[in-house]
């Protein structure tokens, strides 16, 4: 079970939830094809004791950088905004909505073609969370706003009413 369904309060329900883009897979499996092919030399060339260290050293690099996509997790709920990220060292952040302020989002020429960005969260009191890669920023930036909009209406009075 995903660490923000363990979490929700009674009355709270999730209404977005994403993870980093698959593209941060790309500098793990680029170091563990280069390490691979320099493993393979080596056992060739020199020793194939050497070679196997050598693919046990790339193996243990890459895995830290793979287990990120699967670690991290962001959501939102009717009420708060959460990030969570890290294995075996768990980093949590829950923000409720009221305290989100000013959301943007830094998307390159490669993020606009595969759907993926920055999401730069300002919370109340000069916090900044930075959500890296998120799969369609855009998307989840207009969920947050949403839910902000949604939140400040029900807690409004009703017109004409005193």
């Amino acid at each position: 079970m995903c660490y923000i369904n363990e979490t929700l309060l009674p009355g709270e329900r999730l209404v977005h939830r994403t993870r980093p883009h698959p593209v941060v897979f790309l500098q793990p499996a680029f170091l563990w094809l280069t390490g691979t092919a320099l493993s393979l030399a080596i056992a060739r060339f020199w020793s194939f004791e050497l070679g196997l260290l050598a693919a046990a050293g790339v193996l243990a690099a890459s895995l830290p950088l793979f287990s990120r996509h699967l670690s991290c997790e962001y959501g939102l709920t009717n009420k708060r905004f959460f990030i969570k990220a890290g294995w075996p060292r768990r980093q949590t952040l829950e923000t409720t909505l009221g305290k989100v302020g000013v959301i943007t989002v830094n998307q390159g020429l490669a993020g606009m073609l595969l759907d993926y960005g920055d999401v730069t969260v300002m919370v109340a009191g000069g916090g900044k969370d930075v959500l890296a890669k998120v799969h369609s920023p855009l998307e989840f930036r207009s969920k947050v706003f949403e839910q902000m909009l949604s939140e400040s209406e029900a807690g409004a009075p009703c017109p004409g009413k005193v």
